[in-house]
Order: C-alpha cells, then structure tokens, then sequence
C-alpha cells in the first residue's frame, strides 16, 4: 500500500480519457484496476468542475465483473444441472411442461361452455381422431408417468446424498 497521506489524483477529460498527475501520462480502467488491487490511494476527479467522480468511474467496471461471475455461475448451474438429471434434463423439463399446458389445455376445454357443436358428419371424423388421439394420449401419458418416476429417483438419491 502506498504510503502517501495525499491520494494519487487522476483527472477525467471531457474525451474520456484519465490523467495520471503523478506520472503525467494517461491512464485506462485497466490501470485503475490493477492501483486497487495493489491498494494505492487514489482519487479521480473531474478536470472541468474539479468534482469527486472516483465512484462513478469504478462502478462500470464493478458492474461488468458482478455480469460477468453472474454469467460464469450461471453456466455452473447449468452444468451441475446437467450433470445430476442427465444432459437433456432442460429440455425433458421443456417437454414435460408443454405435455402438462396441453393436458391443462384439454382439460380446461371439457369444461368450457363456449365449445363448439360439431355437424353430424364432423362428429363422426371427431370420433375417429379421438379414437387414435386416445392411443397416443395414453402412450404419452405412461412415458409422462415414467419420466416423473425417473426424476423422483434422483430427487431421491440426492436427497438422500
């Protein structure tokens, strides 16, 4: 750490650039950066209205450091994620909550009062669809029961981890 009582100024032009008083050269925010991390005493002020900026002039840094941990965490999660349930576990989760809106869906429309009445011959093409819609609904319906089962057994171990 600097041992100077007095802070090292640095002056902020109004073309953005910083000015090192002490070594009369130009500075970045990299420079900044590393005077921080080495714990020298600095100040930067504004070269027209003289005024404190040093907070200012850090705080765009500090918000893209805090952006960039954030994005590194998120892709851990991510990976950690993908590790326990499996390496499509986002997109059986997608699938599993589209399955359950169209199952909401279906549901939802047996009990609205607003359907539609069909012409005799529609019924009959109606009947038809539904009657192999029912296969597929009831195969989707045994794979979705099963992937919940699956998902429970994980939930367990690392419950139980």
């Amino acid at each position: 750490m600097t041992t100077t009582d007095q802070p090292i100024v640095i002056k902020k032009y109004a073309n953005r650039r910083l000015y090192h008083t002490g070594t009369s050269t130009y500075v970045t925010l990299e420079d900044l950066a590393t005077m921080v991390k080495r714990g020298d005493n600095f100040a930067v002020f504004d070269a027209k209205s003289g005024e404190d900026i040093t907070r200012s002039v850090l705080v765009p840094t500090y918000l893209e450091n805090s952006i960039k941990m954030l994005t590194e965490n998120q892709s851990k999660f991510r990976d950690q994620f993908a590790s326990t349930f499996g390496k499509d576990a986002f997109g059986m989760m997608e699938e599993l909550g589209q399955k359950n809106m169209e199952m909401f869906r279906e549901a939802f429309s047996m009990f609205s009062p607003f359907t539609k009445m069909t012409a005799p011959s529609a019924a009959s093409d109606a009947e038809k669809t539904a009657s192999t819609g029912e296969t597929s609904r009831s195969d989707d319906l045994t794979a979705l029961k099963q992937q919940i089962a699956d998902m429970q057994k994980k939930l367990d171990r690392m419950g139980g981890a």
